[in-house]
């Protein structure tokens, strides 16, 4: 066992002994990343610390080090673990290219709208996991059957992997998941600034303004999402740029 969860048993005075202290429970990597990913989920990526991370174990930081040597590590911890959660087993490999890449990317905005505050850094660590090299293995082939070049084809990747970065953590950026407070405040003052919009220099935002405050259907803007850079990269297989 590690010095820092062994049981204690600490004496009051000279033959008179305490009870034991409990000893707490085993302080894995997987209990530090899944706490970590709650701070994430909660306050966003750049407000996690070991420090923050310890206290909401119950440990001191000097717990954290048998894990991970800092910040950068525990991220780059949670990045591979969320990796290592993608569940390539559905993927069709018998279907046509377009409908493979479209199920890549199904898959990956679902896995990655579970935590959105760490989309980013799990898109990063997708070459250091073997389910992540997997998958990039699987989009860079169908993009292949499509009939990209090498060169194009990282290229489209790239921007594929960034698409669906930016759809799995749209919900962050509309304001969905504000504390109620913030959203009622913002609610409020969208409404104030939108019946002074003029009707002849603003009839879209006057017409959608109710639309805009409502939260989007997640489901149906992911389809869209995907459904929508399919077609281009189809359109970019038909007319690639010289």
């Amino acid at each position: 066992a590690l010095p820092l969860l062994r049981t204690c048993t600490s004496y009051s005075s000279i033959g008179s002994v305490s009870e034991p202290r409990q000893r707490p429970p085993r302080l894995s990597r997987e209990r530090l990343i899944e706490a970590a990913l709650r701070l994430i989920d909660e306050d966003g990526v750049e407000k996690v610390t070991v420090r923050r991370v310890a206290a909401a174990l119950r440990v001191t930081p000097m717990a954290l080090y048998w894990h991970f040597a800092g910040k950068d590590e525990l991220l780059d911890g949670i990045g591979d673990a969320l990796a290592e959660r993608l569940d390539l087993s559905g993927i069709a490999l018998d279907r046509p290219w377009d409908d493979r890449l479209a199920a890549l990317l199904h898959l990956l905005i679902d896995a990655l709208a579970a935590h959105p505050g760490a989309a980013e850094i799990t898109m990063r660590r997708l070459l250091y996991t073997m389910k992540g090299k997997r998958f990039v293995e699987l989009g860079l082939s169908a993009l292949g059957d499509a009939g990209i070049s090498a060169d194009d084809a990282l290229l489209v990747g790239r921007y594929a992997l960034r698409t669906a970065v930016a759809v799995a953590a749209e919900p962050v950026f509309t304001g969905i998941d504000l504390p109620p407070e913030r959203a009622t405040r913002l609610q409020r003052e969208f409404e104030e600034q939108a019946v002074t919009l003029s009707e002849g220099d603003f009839p879209a935002l006057r017409r959608m303004s109710q639309q805009l405050q409502a939260a989007s259907d997640a489901k149906r803007y992911r389809d869209i999402s995907v459904r929508i850079l399919i077609k281009g990269i189809r359109q970019f297989h038909t007319e690639p740029l010289t």
